[in-house]
């Protein structure tokens, strides 16, 4: 059971977090895959990488089509 639940704060320095962990921020990860390590939705996931790109702290690169 997980012990997340409404109150935990998924911050953009969380999803800064998984690109240090998976070896650096050169690594491209998907919203899906921030979402399975922070254990939160895709949609929460995207709306912090589009943060962090806003911030100029991580490029976009699309994926699939």
């Amino acid at each position: 059971m997980s012990t997340r639940g409404p109150d935990v704060e998924y911050t953009p320095e969380a999803v800064l977090s998984v690109f240090n962990e998976k070896g650096g921020r050169k690594e491209p990860l998907t919203s899906s895959e921030i979402a399975e390590e922070l254990d939160c939705s895709s949609q929460t996931a995207r709306n912090r990488l589009n943060e962090l790109s806003e911030r100029g702290e991580l490029k976009t690169k699309k994926v699939g089509a």
